[in-house]
């Protein structure tokens, strides 16, 4: 069971529904106690200014999160309490593909636009780049913290068993996008948390369902992302159990979600609301 003496750290994968959860994690810990790791170029600066900081202002966040691997809990001077949603390998590399296509400042995006790319080529160019198994890569720690931009090293042999042990001892809940409603109400019961209804936040134009995906790319896939393939079964068992030990179960599931369609967009309207309020005051004191 959580308690305000850790911090929660939530690893945020990359495409598994991560805006739509900060939200609601904003919610349970506010924003001035959180601390952010910046994605993109500015992962590295932002991991590098959290351990310079004093022990005494690192103490006070909440909340860590964003774009990074674990371990950052060894620069805590408190216990830390690992969170994560994980996500389908085959549908989460197709979403990123299709956000690389339609993001131009995405580093990839020029190539895969000038070369007309398929997600065939995609899977092939971050294979080349190291970032497939990206999942076992950043749930194992298996990254250098100097350095945790691609292309990365090849991972050791035993990384899905460090990603493994590390859900065990380190997390409180690993979830999954496929069942993000139970994966929500089990972190609300374990870690404490109160009103986590939403409205579903950045969901791609294109959505990357593994069915609809051509046998070729499935196999491709396959090769390239056995260790997330086999990290996502062993976490989708785990989250099962953890969900029948907590007694969360169908009806439950129904009810939430009959709650959430009439009680998640007016409290999603509210925040917006209140956040724009919030910048608003900020430019007016800025031009004082």
């Amino acid at each position: 069971m959580h308690t305000n003496s850790k911090t929660v750290i939530f690893i945020h994968i990359p495409k598994a529904a991560g805006t739509t959860f900060k939200e609601i994690l904003w919610r349970q810990y506010g924003y001035r106690d959180s601390f952010k790791v910046q994605p993109g170029e500015r992962t590295q600066p932002s991991i590098d200014k959290f351990r310079q900081l004093p022990e005494s202002k690192k103490s006070r966040f909440r909340l860590i999160y964003g774009h990074m691997p674990f371990g950052l809990h060894r620069w805590l001077p408190r216990s830390a309490a690992y969170i994560t949603i994980l996500r389908n390998p085959a549908e989460r590399v197709a979403s990123e593909y299709y956000y690389v296509l339609r993001t131009p400042i995405h580093p990839l995006n020029p190539e895969l636009v000038g070369k007309n790319l398929s997600l065939q080529d995609y899977i092939r160019k971050i294979a080349d780049m190291n970032t497939t198994n990206l999942q076992t890569r950043w749930v194992s720690g298996c990254v250098d913290f100097d350095s945790v931009i691609p292309p990365y090293e090849n991972l050791p042999a035993n990384a899905l068993d460090l990603a493994k042990e590390n859900i065990e001892n380190f997390f409180s809940v690993c979830g999954l996008i496929e069942r993000f409603d139970e994966s929500l109400l089990l972190m609300q019961k374990i870690l404490g948390w109160k009103n986590v209804y939403y409205m579903r936040r950045n969901v791609g134009k294109r959505q990357a369902s593994k069915d609809q995906l051509p046998r070729a790319t499935l196999r491709l896939i396959e090769k390239h992302e056995e260790k997330d393939l086999e990290l996502f079964e062993y976490a989708a068992k785990r989250l099962a159990e953890m969900l029948d030990a907590n007694s969360i179960g169908d009806e439950a599931i129904r009810r939430f979600r009959a709650e959430n369609r009439l009680l998640g967009p007016p409290l999603f309207m509210r925040e917006v609301f209140v956040r724009k309020l919030s910048t608003i005051a900020k430019t007016m004191l800025h031009f004082q």
